[in-house]
């Protein structure tokens, strides 16, 4: 099985988000830095015009590039989102919220 990843720069930061996906089409969002709506719509756009299927959302930390799209992606692919434990004191609460709070949960990757 293939891992595919594509790459996008995003915000003023030029933050790099990753949409890691197998070859059925299963992906993984890492730090959704989209803060414009134009970020928005060329991370979306992307995901709809190759058919993914959104399964979770990774934060690697909670630095405010690396969050800014943490709300978007949250109401656009209601799938669940992680942050580590150690990040979750040191996000802001909107970014904790944004995260579903589930930053206690184990990942156990389906592929």
């Amino acid at each position: 099985m293939a891992l595919i990843v594509n790459v996008f720069q995003f915000n003023g930061f030029q933050e790099n988000t990753y949409l890691v996906s197998n070859d059925s089409g299963e992906t993984l969002i890492f730090d959704p830095g989209c803060y414009s709506r134009e970020e928005e719509l060329l991370l979306s756009d992307f995901i709809e015009k190759n058919k993914l299927t959104i399964c979770a959302v990774l934060y690697t930390h909670a630095h405010i590039d690396h969050i800014l799209g943490a709300e978007f992606v949250r109401e656009k692919y209601k799938c669940a989102s992680y942050l580590h434990p150690r990040w979750q004191a040191a996000a802001p609460q909107s970014a904790t919220s944004s995260a579903h709070r589930h930053a206690r949960r184990a990942w156990e990757p389906s592929f």
